[in-house]
Order: C-alpha cells, then structure tokens, then sequence
C-alpha cells in the first residue's frame, strides 16, 4: 500500500459511492466521509430548519443523511477541516423537492426525510427542475465555491457527469423514456445545465466523463432499476479515475511480489 491513501470526501448519491464497494486495501483509496440525500441549496443554507424530530428513522445512516442535511452544517465544516484529497461530488440528489421556510432555510424532501413524519404547513415546496431551483443551486454552488477556494480545496473537486439513463442494460428502452420522454429531456436538460455552470468555475481534469455504454440502468442492480443505477463497466471506471487520482497525488501503489517458499 502507499505511504499513505487517497482520502476522498463525497458529496452527492449512490452514483459515487458504489464504486468503493470494488476497491480493495492495497489500493491505497479512503472514504472520509459520505455526505448524501441533500441538496446543495439546503447543504448551503445559511440556518438551520429546525423543528423536525429524526427519532423515527430507524436507519441509523438515513438518520444521520437528514440531520447533517437540516443543519447544513456538515458539508460545511468536513470542508473546513480539509482533511481529504478529492471531493467527489455529483448532483443526482438535486431530484428530490425542496421545503423553503424563508430564503435562507431549507430542507431536502428526501425518502428518509418523509420518515420524519413532519408535518409541512407554511413551508413552500420547489420542485426539483424549475427556473427557481437553478436559481438556487447556482446560488449554492457559489457558496461551496467560496468555501473550497478558503480552504484551499476548490482543485479538489471533482464531478462525475452523470445523466439520467435511456437505456436499459439489455439494450430496451428506459421505460419511463417511453412514456414520457419529455420529462426526462428535462431532467438531463437541468443536470447539464448545472455541468456547464461547475465546468466555468473548475478545470476539464476536474471532470469525470463517461461513454453512453456506461450510462445505462442495470437492469441485475441489487438496489434495482432507477434511471442512475449503472452497471459494473461504470463503476470499474470511475475506480479507475480514482486509481489514477492516487497515483497522480501520493504515489503509485507497490507492486505485488509474490514470494516462493522452499
């Protein structure tokens, strides 16, 4: 193993984090932290959205996902601490709604969050594609921006391009591509929209792209078939990116010499 890992913080969904269930020890790459079901807008919110009681959730992860999300603390202060050599950050998440108490409060409508129990009363929802969601997302975006250039993290970054599939892994078409492909052109309309806007801030090598191969729904998931569950070839390559991320940043890892005994 090198000297010492890549130490990788995330920011975002399942579509950067499963790929860590491929690496092995000797490859030289650690988790920090896993930062998910929020988005950017209630991550980067200036207060807390208080008055929600978590006890509900049973999961203790799930839990904690909508604590650090209601606080919008968390992010925050793993930034601060600069205690990581990649963000790896993408914005699938940014498909959950959005509860606004005031301008600078917020909370993610996630799965777990509905577990909570709250009840939503004056709270105004945003939908996860409108004109008033970019806007905010931009506005996050500007926030995370400042706090990675204070920390000196913003070279840190980097994103996986990711859309939504339109392909099953067996070749047939998403099914919901058929039954109403307007919506999803404007599901990956809005995630690359948000793409082009990291993209003016941050450098091509700070981008992960993929082949359209790779961006299919693995209809073998183990977590099933939403449009972002990719398969295996996807996952082998962003390990890939993060092999080459260790190498380029602490070292390559030792080779393995294998031993005969007499």
């Amino acid at each position: 193993m090198v000297g010492r890992p890549l130490r990788v913080l995330i920011f975002g969904s399942c579509v950067s984090r499963d790929a860590f269930e491929l690496l092995e020890p000797d490859d030289g790459i650690e988790l920090v932290e896993y930062v998910a079901r929020s988005s950017l807008i209630s991550a980067m919110s200036k207060r807390a959205f208080d008055g929600v009681d978590t006890a509900a959730i049973a999961s203790q992860f799930r839990r904690r996902m909508v604590i650090w999300d209601i606080e919008s603390a968390k992010l925050k202060e793993l930034i601060a601490a600069a205690d990581y050599d990649v963000l790896l950050f993408d914005v699938i998440d940014e498909r959950y709604g959005l509860l606004k108490r005031d301008s600078e409060t917020f909370a993610t409508r996630s799965s777990e969050f509905a577990e909570t129990g709250f009840a939503e009363t004056t709270e105004q929802i945003i939908g996860p594609y409108t004109d008033e969601r970019i806007r905010l997302w931009e506005r996050g975006w500007r926030r995370l921006r400042r706090r990675l250039k204070r920390a000196g993290k913003l070279g840190s970054v980097r994103v996986n391009e990711v859309f939504w599939a339109s392909k099953l892994s067996d070749g047939d078409d998403y099914p919901s591509v058929a039954a109403n492909p307007a919506a999803h052109d404007q599901v990956n309309g809005t995630i690359a929209a948000m793409y082009r806007r990291l993209e003016r801030s941050l450098k091509p090598g700070q981008i992960y792209r993929y082949p359209s191969s790779d961006l299919v729904a693995d209809v073998d998931h183990k977590w099933g078939i939403p449009p972002y569950h990719y398969p295996l070839s996807y996952n082998l390559r962003l390990k890939n990116y993060l092999l080459s991320e260790r190498d380029r940043l602490i070292g390559p890892a030792p080779k393995k010499t294998n031993v005969t005994r007499t």
